[in-house]
C-alpha cells in the first residue's frame, strides 16, 4: 500500500518517514543531521539530503555508527500489530504524557519572557506566543483524532477515513511550521551564555518536545494512517 494523503507516494519503506518508523536510531540520527522526517517523510534520503546540501552518504555512515552504539535499537514490526493497538500506541506514548509536558513549557515560557524579555526582546516574546500557539494546536488536534479518526480507525470505516485523514495531514503541517518557528526563535535550542535555569531548561524542554512530536506525527503518517487507508481495501486487521 502506497502512502499518498499528501500527493506523495514512493515505494514506502524507501521513505524517510517510513525507516524512521521501523527503527529509533534512524529516527535520531535525522533529527541530528536536521532531516525533516516526518512531515516530509515522504521523501528518500538522497533527495532530502540533496535540498539540505549534506551528504546522504555520511547520514547512512552515522545510522551505522548509531545502530552499533545502541544494540537494542532493532526494527520494529508495527505491520504485526492491529489497528486498536496502533491507536493504543499512540494514545500512551504520545498523547497521554505530551498534554502536561505542553501545560509545563508553556508555563516555563510565560515565565521566561516575564523575567528575562529585556534581554531579548526580539526573540523571547514572540517565543512564549509560538509554544502558546502549538499547546493550542495540539490539543485541539489530538481532541479530534481522539473523538473522530481514531474511532473510525477501530471501527475500521475505511471508506470514512480519507477526509479525517486528509485534514490531520495539514494540521501536521501546521504544527511542523511552529516546530520549525520555535527552533529558529531559540536559535537551535541554543541558550545564550547568560541564561537561567529555567531558560536552560525551556530550551531544553522544547528541543525534546520537538523529537517527541516528530516521532508522533511520523508514526500516525507512515504507519497508522496507511494501514487505516488500507480499509478500503478491505485487508488491513
Amino acid at each position: 500500500m502506497q502512502h499518498d494523503i499528501a500527493g506523495k507516494n514512493p515505494a514506502p519503506r524507501d521513505t524517510l518517514g517510513d525507516r524512521a518508523a521501523r527503527d529509533p536510531a534512524v529516527a535520531r540520527v535525522f533529527a541530528r543531521f536536521g532531516i525533516d522526517y516526518c512531515c516530509r517523510g515522504w521523501q528518500r534520503l538522497d533527495e532530502a539530503c540533496q535540498k539540505l546540501g549534506i551528504s546522504a552518504a555520511d547520514v547512512e555512515a552515522a545510522i551505522q555508527e548509531e545502530t552499533a552504539a545502541h544494540p537494542e535499537s532493532r526494527t520494529i514490526g508495527w505491520d504485526q500489530l492491529s489497528l486498536r493497538d496502533l491507536v493504543n500506541h499512540v494514545l500512551t506514548i504520545y498523547h497521554e504524557p505530551l498534554r502536561p509536558e505542553l501545560e509545563r513549557l508553556h508555563d516555563l515560557a510565560i515565565k521566561v519572557a516575564r523575567v528575562h524579555g529585556k534581554k531579548d526582546p526580539d526573540r523571547l516574546p514572540a517565543l512564549e506566543e509560538a509554544v502558546r500557539d502549538l499547546r493550542e494546536d495540539l490539543l485541539h488536534h489530538m481532541q479530534k483524532e481522539e473523538v473522530v479518526l481514531f474511532p473510525l480507525i477501530c471501527e475500521k470505516r475505511g471508506p470514512l477515513l480519507t477526509g479525517p485523514m486528509t485534514v490531520m495531514h495539514h494540521e501536521h503541517e501546521t504544527t511542523g511550521a511552529l516546530l520549525s518557528r520555535i527552533r529558529t526563535l531559540t536559535g537551535q535550542f541554543q541558550a545564550p551564555d547568560e541564561a537561567c535555569n529555567s531558560w536552560r531548561a525551556l530550551y531544553s524542554g522544547l528541543e525534546a518536545l520537538e523529537f517527541s512530536i516528530m516521532q508522533h506525527i511520523n508514526f500516525e503518517e507512515h504507519v497508522l494512517f496507511p494501514r487505516g487507508l488500507q480499509l478500503n481495501q478491505g485487508t488491513a486487521t
